[in-house]
């Protein structure tokens, strides 16, 4: 209940048509304004580590992409993790 309360505030607070990360406003239904978008670089590709089965990067952790990741894991924006997920190319 506390939880689904504090969601429905951020969400009154940050409106869906705002960029994830900063806050702007978007005109389209794109989760990133396109200065955040413009300054989340793509990460390389992830070596071979023996005994790991698969990892993936979408972007190198810096600028934008470093702040969406913390407000995910820290801030408790989940809404980021949608966003994010659909940078993810899985081979």
């Amino acid at each position: 209940m506390r939880r689904e309360w504090l969601e429905r505030l951020i969400e009154r607070l940050i409106p869906a048509n705002s960029c994830a990360i900063c806050g702007a406003e978007l005109s389209g239904d794109r989760p990133f304004c396109p200065a955040c978008r413009g300054s989340m670089k793509k990460a390389p590709a992830l070596p071979y580590i023996e005994g790991l089965s698969g990892a993936a990067a979408a972007f190198e952790y810096s600028g934008a992409a470093e702040d969406a990741v913390k407000k995910l894991k820290y801030g408790g924006a989940r809404h980021i993790g949608a966003a994010l997920a659909g940078f993810i190319e899985i081979d």
